[in-house]
């Protein structure tokens, strides 16, 4: 009875251990999503200060000699190719939290089931060791019936040397 016992709270350390390791690996997730996110946000925020200067900067060809006008072109050229990579690498970093999250949500499931799969065990358990105490007390209830049956029969015969 005591091995059952032990064993029952090792299980559920290791239960409650996995369980810890789990929620510290969602919580870990949750944190690099929100990196993400921030990452994707200072990206945008870039991604619209470039746009606003390559604006800025096509006014200003309008206003200026043919010259200066290709200087220009050929500045917001180079614009053009940053912004075309800010726009890969935020479509990349759209593409990261998509997973993450597919990989959280995930988690999540399996902790459930997890969990549920736990209690299911647990019921179990709390079953079996209800109809072992059961059993128990019903052998005691037998035991101290015999007990009280020989007694009595001693009793007797110590009465009958009398």
């Amino acid at each position: 009875m005591a091995k059952n016992k032990g064993k029952g709270k090792d299980d559920g350390a290791d239960e409650k251990k996995i369980k810890e390791l789990l929620t510290y690996e969602i919580e870990k997730l949750e944190n690099l999503i929100y990196f993400e996110q921030e990452k994707e946000i200072s990206a945008m925020r870039e991604l619209e200060k470039i746009l606003s200067k390559q604006n800025d900067e096509q006014k200003a060809i309008d206003t200026l000699t043919l010259d200066e006008s290709k200087k220009i072109i050929f500045e917001n050229d180079g614009l053009k190719g940053k912004v075309s990579e800010f726009i890969e690498q935020v479509g990349r970093l759209e593409k990261e939290i998509e997973d993450l999250e597919n990989f959280n949500k995930q988690k999540r499931i399996e902790v459930a089931e997890l969990e549920k799969k736990n209690k299911e065990e647990l019921q179990k358990k709390d079953e079996s060791i209800n109809e072992q105490k059961s059993i128990l007390d019903q052998m005691s209830i037998r035991f101290q019936l015999i007990l009280q049956k020989t007694a009595n029969k001693l009793q007797d015969r110590v009465d009958m040397g009398k």
